[in-house]
């Protein structure tokens, strides 16, 4: 009897070792499948908000009316002194970043 309880415990781990494969296959189609709905979803979702944010063209308002466009004015360049340095190590050396600004703008006014 020994025998007979020795051969049918190893049918026994044979059966559930070949019922594991299967479920992690099922596992893995199933996982595949829900990422792939997960991807369609934030796709399709994408696609929808660019199409409800983007604003529509009229071209018949751009014809008929007449678009005088004014020069702009003349730039004027203010140059921001002393140039602005800054200390900093790098592997345990002694670095520097040595920046010089120069606004641009287009009214007197704000200088």
């Amino acid at each position: 009897m020994a025998v007979n309880d020795e051969n049918a415990e190893n049918e026994d781990n044979n059966e559930e070792a070949e019922k594991k494969p299967a479920k992690s296959k099922k596992r893995l189609i199933l996982l595949i499948l829900i990422a792939l709905l997960v991807i369609g979803f934030s796709v399709g979702g994408t696609l929808l908000a660019i199409k409800l944010m983007s604003e529509p063209v009229e071209e018949e308002a751009t014809e008929s009316k007449e678009v005088v466009e004014a020069k702009p004015n003349p730039a004027i360049y203010y140059p921001l002194k002393p140039a602005i340095i800054v200390n900093f190590s790098v592997k345990g050396r002694q670095r520097f970043l040595q920046a010089e600004l120069t606004l641009m703008m287009r009214e007197s006014d704000v200088v």
